[in-house]
């Protein structure tokens, strides 16, 4: 340590003291520079407030359409992905949960389409269309996790409804999963 403490020294007081940098060197503003940013353009829509939030069940909701009791929605929305992603966390028996995300897919409808299209095709499991549904739900089943569940989009998001560590048969999930009502 002894013979380090002086080179140390030595640097520390070199970048204190050194060479400054001349005045060619500094950045000069230009007239390109001096430009105001123009404002960005407004969005094509506005969000609905009581669509884009996390918990939009009751627990009396949850705990009648899934047969058990649950607790009342804990918002779990990761405040890094809130400007597009909302999740929430219904408590049930056991280990059992509902949790539910809701996806903000975009603005434009071919934004909305692709962003659909992409997320949907990304999903692991045996995968189920719901016949004959007007939103396009689509059941999934990854009972290896115990975890089931119903996506479908409205409009401008995506919604993932996913009963997790259930012990009952996928036809029984499906069932529960169909009751809650649509967001």
């Amino acid at each position: 340590m002894r013979e380090t403490a002086p080179a140390l020294m030595l640097c520390i007081l070199f970048a204190a003291c050194g060479p400054q940098p001349s005045e060619s060197a500094k950045p000069r503003a230009t007239a390109e520079m001096a430009k105001p940013v123009p404002p960005r353009p407004a969005a094509t829509g506005t969000l609905a407030p009581d669509k884009f939030a996390a918990c939009l069940y009751s627990a009396g909701e949850v705990s009648a359409a899934l047969g058990a009791p649950y607790a009342a929605g804990i918002d779990d929305t990761n405040p890094l992905s809130a400007a597009a992603l909302k999740s929430c966390k219904y408590a049930g028996p056991g280990h059992a949960a509902l949790v539910v995300h809701v996806v903000l897919l975009g603005q434009d409808s071919a934004t909305i389409a692709t962003s659909k299209r992409m997320m949907l095709e990304f999903l692991a499991g045996e995968l189920t269309p719901v016949a004959g549904d007007a939103d396009g739900a689509i059941f999934q089943e990854q009972p290896y996790f115990g975890t089931y569940a119903l996506h479908y989009g409205r409009t401008r998001y995506l919604y993932e409804v996913r009963l997790m560590a259930f012990s009952g048969a996928a036809a029984s999930a499906r069932e529960k999963l169909l009751r809650l009502r649509r967001l």
